[in-house]
């Protein structure tokens, strides 16, 4: 990687997000989500806190891996 030669000060990680989402999409239940495979498109709309919780929606928003369209 050149940025190390470049910026010799800097320190520089590479981390695979693509499998570590994949495993809490996998195992939502083992990070403390119930749902992984949809969203509630009410919490999209509002300016959501984590304990939000709407009865439409069935869960908490914090229950949920996604919350808007964004998936």
């Amino acid at each position: 990687m050149a940025l190390p030669k470049i910026h010799p000060k800097m320190n520089v990680a590479l981390f695979d997000t693509g499998s570590f989402l994949n495993t809490i999409l996998d195992h939502p239940e083992q990070y403390g989500f119930k749902h992984s495979k949809y969203f509630c498109e009410e919490y999209g709309a509002t300016k959501n806190k984590p304990n939000d919780s709407l009865e439409i929606c069935g869960a908490p928003l914090e229950q949920f891996v996604w919350y808007d369209t964004y998936q």
